[in-house]
């Protein structure tokens, strides 16, 4: 029966002319993928047919009821009774069809089009836009040094092909780019795939799709060559997933990664379990963490000379020992919000920099931030703000990189501390209507942990205290928190 047939939708995005929706589905018995566009022809029908059409419709014109909704490339979610439409209408078409699956291949694409409860399905190959999507990415060697810190045992083991990823739950993320999936050649069943799909590449507009595929390369690069590793921080890819060359894996396209799967989830997901128990989460734990957290980011920024720029809870992984995890290095494409972000990162300022006149080794820089009145000025187009300071400042002044790092985990350690749940509303950036207030909730929270924070999200950044000083605060915390649970158990910590 076709509804037996395993399909699953991953995920729905609005295609670039906005007539059309194209979806990515995997077939769970089998390691392959197919795109599918669906036209929105906007005319009324009785069938399961009109019914999808409407059902994508209706997602469509929620996405444009969105304060400021730029539709192109943009992810909805998948209900379950839009994938089982979506599904169901592939599934019927595999049944009617003598070429399919047999006619699916990387650059396959099935149009499903017609009006009045008429659908007409159509499968074809584009094998020029396939090979325009794979042409913009780069090779092993082209974005991983050498010398880069790759974890692997050679480069032997660093590549597996597209075709051999089974993706399975997609991932809740803003940009719809993660897969909890299985690489079954591999023996792998619980790994993270991070990419930009053929799908993607459709449904994006070209400078879109750029961004998107850059940010990738940054992340992979971030990770492999430039900052040494630290257990806090998320390790080099398990595999980098290429497009298979003829002339071998090394030569082949990378368009995404695997990560390992952390089975804990995320800080944010914690807060929101604690706060639906009724819990709280241990002072002990949360010292820790915010040790962890400072000390991570100072590694990033004196050993591994980068930064981070969008640290928040649902960015920070928990591994199997309830240590956290800092993820995605992208560096900038999710954009920020006036909660988690400096206020001085906004793209509304330029910087100078004056010494301080004094002759100490340890005196810092006056950081000068001047109001910016030129002309409007992008350099990414897919984040907010579109005038990203930070690789620019960074070069200028590392200083105040660091300082912009440091209010961002400030915010991140008040969520954690007076476990702020994180809202999730269309078309409103994560915590973006947060206010940074203590509550009686947080009566288990020492004043000085208090303190810390409103010290790390000072407006003026040259007040700020440095990284070396909230890694140090917290060390001594931590170190405290430990011997009090350990006097209370009897034993050690």
């Amino acid at each position: 029966m076709a509804q037996n047939i395993p399909w699953r939708c991953i995920n729905v995005r609005v295609w670039k002319d906005e007539n059309s929706v194209v979806a990515l589905l995997q077939h769970l018995q089998e390691a392959y993928q197919l795109v599918v566009s669906f036209g929105l022809d906007g005319e009324d029908g009785n069938g399961r047919e009109a019914s999808l059409n409407r059902l994508l419709a209706a997602h469509v014109d929620a996405l444009e009821s969105l304060p400021g909704a730029d539709l192109t490339g943009r992810a909805f979610p998948v209900s379950v009774s839009l994938s089982s439409k979506i599904s169901t209408a592939v599934a019927e078409y595999w049944q009617k069809s003598s070429t399919f699956p047999k006619g699916v291949f990387p650059d396959t694409v099935l149009y499903f089009s017609g009006k009045s409860g008429n659908i007409r399905g159509l499968l074809k190959r584009e094998p020029e836009s396939y090979d325009s999507y794979i042409s913009h990415f780069q090779t092993i060697r082209e974005i991983i040094n050498d010398d880069g810190i790759l974890g692997h045992e050679g480069r032997g083991n660093l590549a597996v092909k597209c075709t051999d990823v089974v993706l399975q739950d997609p991932l809740d993320s803003l940009r719809g780019a993660c897969h909890k999936s299985a690489v079954p050649c591999l023996q792998k069943t619980d790994v993270v795939f991070k990419g930009v799909t053929f799908a993607d590449y459709l449904a994006f507009p070209d400078d879109v799709f750029r961004c998107r595929m850059d940010s990738l390369h940054r992340e992979i690069s971030l990770l492999c060559n430039t900052i040494p590793r630290h257990p806090n921080i998320m390790p080099p890819p398990l595999r980098l997933v290429i497009h298979a060359s003829p002339e071998g894996l090394g030569s082949g396209k990378v368009v995404g990664v695997l990560y390992e799967w952390y089975k804990n989830g995320s800080v944010a997901a914690l807060i929101e379990r604690s706060l639906e128990n009724g819990s709280r989460i241990p002072p002990s734990w949360k010292a820790k963490w915010c040790f962890q957290l400072a000390d991570a980011l100072y590694h990033v920024h004196h050993k591994g000379r980068s930064w981070h720029q969008d640290l928040k809870p649902p960015n920070i992984l928990l591994d199997d020992q309830c240590n956290v995890v800092i993820i995605d290095w992208e560096q900038g494409i999710g954009g920020a919000n006036t909660f988690i972000s400096a206020p001085e990162v906004d793209g509304s300022f330029d910087l100078e920099v004056k010494s301080s006149g004094s002759s100490a080794t340890d005196s810092l820089p006056e950081l000068v931030y001047i109001p910016y009145q030129g002309p409007p000025r992008i350099n990414n187009i897919i984040g907010i703000p579109q005038w990203d300071v930070f690789p620019q400042w960074h070069e200028l002044s590392p200083r105040a990189v660091e300082a912009a790092d440091v209010f961002s985990l400030g915010s991140t350690m008040f969520l954690l501390l007076e476990e702020i749940g994180l809202e999730r509303q269309p078309g409103l950036g994560d915590y973006s209507r947060t206010r940074r207030l203590w509550t009686d909730k947080s009566a288990d929270i020492p004043q000085k942990w208090k303190d810390n924070v409103t010290a790390c999200t000072r407006q003026d950044a040259n007040d700020r205290l440095t990284l070396t000083e909230v890694r140090a605060f917290w060390g001594n915390e931590w170190r405290r928190q430990s011997m009090a649970v350990s006097n209370r158990a009897g034993g050690p910590a």
